[in-house]
């Protein structure tokens, strides 16, 4: 039952605007998991929010591939849930 570490995003990655949604409670965080050896995860962080890392253990941690999977999927059915209907064309004519 190891615990984990955030770091918040540095200044430079921010400007670029939406924050990335928490591996766990999908809150938008600038927080991102830290690795006490940070050459064995090179690119392997996931977003994490500060809540989340102080009740949460290493072991429950997604792997980036799982977590990216899991935003790609509750990203779509969000967009799927809240997209507007197309209404139909106004100036429709029946031809003969």
């Amino acid at each position: 039952m190891s615990k984990f570490f955030v770091e918040r995003e540095p200044r430079d990655v921010a400007v670029w605007g939406q924050q990335e949604r928490c591996c766990f409670c999908r809150a938008a965080t600038t927080f991102w998991t830290l690795h006490p050896d940070p050459c064995k995860v090179t690119g392997k962080s996931v977003a994490c929010c500060e809540a989340c890392a102080e009740r949460g253990h290493r072991e429950d941690l997604p792997t980036k591939e799982q977590w990216m999977r899991r935003e790609r999927i509750a990203d779509h059915s969000y967009a799927a849930q809240h997209q507007k209907p197309i209404p139909p064309p106004k100036n429709t004519r029946s031809v003969r």
